[in-house]
Formats: structure tokens, sequence, C-alpha cells
């Protein structure tokens, strides 16, 4: 199955080794001069995407060395979380290519539609704005797991039984007594975060995060408005933490934003971001109507947020 495909008009292909270009088309605008050229492409491989999983994608731009173009922003990539791997730029016959090549990210399974890309130039002596203008490029987004594969561990059908020594009883003892003493630790320092008030005076910023996560871990919501209020207070505290831990201005950006200035900066363990955009993900979907909610999921939505307001700094 191929990984993706250009919805609209046709496709043009360049000549970039190892990947299939779509979404293209040649200037449009007033006083187009005929040997003008204005072009803006977005490229990935002919291969199925992995949920979760870095793939690479490429965006070309191309125009006349009389056009001058806007600088070029990331922002028309949702929903995908891109990451800029490197940039080159050359001047051959006459005209500018620009080329940017990202690590890609997507978090939600089947078609997934990125909008076709836009670019807008003007001459540099003035006059009328140029515009260019691509397909939507539609990608087909596969399971990051094995096919078949049900998530539960294959257990051997029976242990070995091997003669050992007596002394390795009480050390086996010894082991089950920390192990239980940590897992005692554990569940004594989560009622303590439990039982931090969200508005308490003096409580500090990480505090009231874990008061609220608390509130969110206790809550059952039962009708739509309430499971709208509880995703965004659950995203809510998610910008709150990573701009109390990091300084990002997460309040002010969207999921997939912040979540590629953290990949970018590598502000998070691979494994937490993970988690955490696998999540952010199904609260958008619960939020616009394309998605499900239950108890098990909200548990490991709060998991994967307390993950990300108990670590340091803040």
């Amino acid at each position: 199955m191929s990984g993706a495909t250009a919805r609209g008009g046709a496709s043009v292909c360049l000549g970039v080794r190892g990947v299939l270009f779509v979404a293209f088309l040649w200037v449009a605008g007033p006083v187009a001069a005929a040997d003008e050229v204005l072009a803006v492409q977005v490229a990935v491989p002919d291969a199925p995407v992995s949920f979760g999983r870095g793939f690479p994608l490429t965006v070309v731009r191309a125009w006349s060395t009389g056009l001058a173009p806007e600088p070029w922003s990331d922002q028309p990539l949702p929903p995908l979380v891109v990451r800029l791997v490197d940039e080159e730029r050359r001047e051959r016959d006459g005209r500018v290519e620009d080329v940017r090549r990202y690590e890609a990210h997507a978090f939600a399974l089947g078609e997934l539609v990125v909008p076709a890309p836009f670019l807008r130039a003007r001459p540099v002596t003035g006059g009328a704005w140029r515009h260019a203008t691509g397909d939507d490029l539609v990608l087909h987004v596969e399971s990051s797991l094995p096919a078949g594969d049900p998530g539960v561990a294959e257990l051997p059908e029976g242990p070995l039984r091997i003669a050992r020594p007596w002394w390795t009883s009480g050390s086996a003892v010894l082991v089950a007594a920390v192990a239980a003493v940590a897992a005692l630790a554990a569940v004594a320092r989560r009622r303590s975060r439990a039982d931090v008030p969200v508005g308490r005076r003096g409580a500090t910023a990480q505090e009231r995060a874990l008061g609220r996560l608390s509130a969110l871990r206790g809550a059952q919501p039962s009708d739509r408005d309430e499971l709208q209020a509880y995703y965004g207070e659950a995203t809510d505290v998610v910008r709150v933490a990573l701009e109390g831990r990091f300084g990002l201005p997460a309040p002010a950006m969207t999921p997939d934003e912040y979540l590629a200035a953290a990949l970018d900066g590598g502000l998070l363990p691979a494994g937490q971001w993970e988690a955490l955009g696998e999540m952010m993900a199904h609260c958008d979907g619960v939020k616009f109507g394309c998605g499900r909610s239950s108890a098990t999921v909200r548990q490991r939505l709060v998991d994967a947020i307390e993950d990300v307001v108990t670590g340091d700094p803040w």
C-alpha cells in the first residue's frame, strides 16, 4: 500500500532520488510572465507511515530569480509534528530551489490529510503577488504494532526447575521485601500528590498542577459537556507543565506546536514524548467528536501528563 497520495489535480515529479513528490503547481496569478516559475511541493517516501514513528518529509520551493517569496513557515504542515533536519538552497538556470528536509511524526491512525501547501511571491521590482498552490497530501497511517499482535506478553509454558543453593532463598526474600517497600512508597507518593489542594495558599506551580491531576484522576465525566471540560483541563495542565518546567510558551501554542518544540529541543525523554503525543491526539479526537473516551484511556492520559508534571526542573 502506498504511504501517500495526492488529492486534487495531477502531481509532478522532480528529480530527487528515493521520494515521490506530490502537491505541485506552476505559478498562477495576475500579470504572470510566461517564463516565470513559482512552485511548492511536499514529498514523502512511497511507503506506509507508522503511528508515532519518524519518517522523512521534504518541502521543495522553486521560484524565478526575479521573484521574492514570502518566508516559509512549518505551520502549513499540521496535523503532522515535524522537526527540521537540514536545509539546502541552490540557484541554476534563472531559478532558485529551496529544499527543507524534516523528520515527521503522525499521531492518528487511518487516512491523514495534510492541507495543500501555499506559496506567495512578488517581483523584486514590485508588482502584484503571484500564488502557487498544490494538492492535499493524503497519508495512510498504520499501527506501529506487528500485525496480529494482541499486545500481551507471550510467556513460556512453565519455569525450568533448577536446584539452587540454600542461601539464594534469603536473597529472594530480601529482593521481594525491597520491592514491596518501593511499591508502598510509590503509592504513598501518589496519595500525597492527591492530597495537594488545587488552590492551597503557598502551593508551588507543580503542586497546583498535581492537585489538578488528582481531580482529573477522580473525575467520572458522564456527558458530552463534562467530557469537553475534562479534556480541556487535561490539555491545560500539559501547557502549564511545559511552561513551568522549560519556559515554553505552551499556553499560546497548539498541541502540534508545543510537541514539535519539545521534540526539537530534546525537552522530554523519547518515551514520554511519544506517550504525550499519543494522548494529545486522543484529546483532540474526543474534543472534536471523532474519538471515544473510556476510564482506561483517561487513566493513561493522566499517567502520561503526570510523568511530565513530576519531572525536573520547575
